[in-house]
């Protein structure tokens, strides 16, 4: 089997299959406006400091109808003792419905990436496409250029992914992604096909009465299984990995504000442990 490129935006079907409705509005009576993310670490005395690494910190905004709008880092600034907030991306939408996403370089701020998403009538999605640039204008690169077709029928969802290929100067298949639903679209199975046609990877899905996932197993590519818990709120508390002999698992613990949403999260993993605080805007 050709491995090609596996890595890429779009070699994680599965992800951005859980995460294709994530965008269509909150659910909660009270609509954040905004919110913003900081993550730390603890020291030999248990005290929380600053995680090091850019892309941790967060700023989000969201619409009064609780649409994503904008994702922002934030860069601590020793000059100014404050955060320097660099916008990556930004959400266009049509009603509730993500057709397109724009991605900053933080340090320049030009555009280097560019999602559309086209849909059907029956708001499905038809099409995908990845466009990358360079100092303003669209450039087709390996890696860096793709789009997706989507065919459905009887729960079923085919995905057909292409890449640029620079020898051809053209775009060819790289993998098919087939998966199934149940009747409430919780994605049940997953089946990954390179180009040759040889299945490479399936993975399949358990879920409880909330909707929400608490088991993935993954068999040929990296076969491994993940077990996932939840608490009364529905965020997760357990996420538990195993591949082979290995075994990790993630504890989360919570505290939240009176409107039902976390605003400190804990995680343990091991010898490590992090904190996470969210400090929410209302509209």
């Amino acid at each position: 089997m050709k491995k090609k490129s596996i890595n890429k935006i779009f070699l994680f079907p599965i992800l951005l299959l859980c995460l294709s409705h994530m965008y269509q509005g909150q659910k909660k009576k009270d609509i954040i406006k905004s919110e913003e993310i900081i993550y730390y670490t603890f020291d030999k005395s248990n005290n929380p400091v600053r995680r090091n690494g850019i892309g941790y910190d967060e700023y989000k905004t969201y619409s009064d109808k609780g649409l994503l709008q904008e994702k922002s880092i934030l860069l601590w600034n020793n000059d100014t003792k404050n955060y320097d907030q660099k916008m990556i991306e930004k959400y266009y939408y049509k009603d509730t419905l993500v057709i397109k996403v724009e991605r900053f370089d933080y340090v320049s701020g030009e555009k280097h990436e560019e999602i559309e998403r086209q849909f059907n009538t029956g708001n499905k999605l038809k099409k995908k496409i990845v466009r990358s640039f360079d100092d303003g204008k669209e450039i087709f690169r390996k890696n860096l250029s793709f789009y997706s077709t989507y065919e459905y029928g009887n729960q079923q969802e085919k995905e057909k992914v292409f890449e640029y290929d620079e020898s051809s100067k053209d775009f060819k298949l790289i993998y098919t992604s087939l998966s199934s639903f149940d009747k409430v679209n919780n994605l049940l199975e997953n089946r990954l096909i390179d180009s040759d046609n040889e299945e490479y990877e399936v993975s399949t899905y358990a879920y409880n009465k909330n909707k929400k996932i608490i088991k993935k197993t993954t068999s040929k590519r990296l076969p491994s299984i993940i077990n996932y818990s939840y608490n009364l709120n529905n965020d997760i508390t357990l996420y538990s990995y195993t591949s082979g002999d290995y075994k990790n698992d993630t504890i989360y613990t919570y505290k939240y504000d009176n409107k039902g949403n976390w605003i400190e999260k804990t995680e343990t993993e091991g010898n490590e442990k992090y904190l996470i605080t969210r400090k929410i805007e209302y509209y």
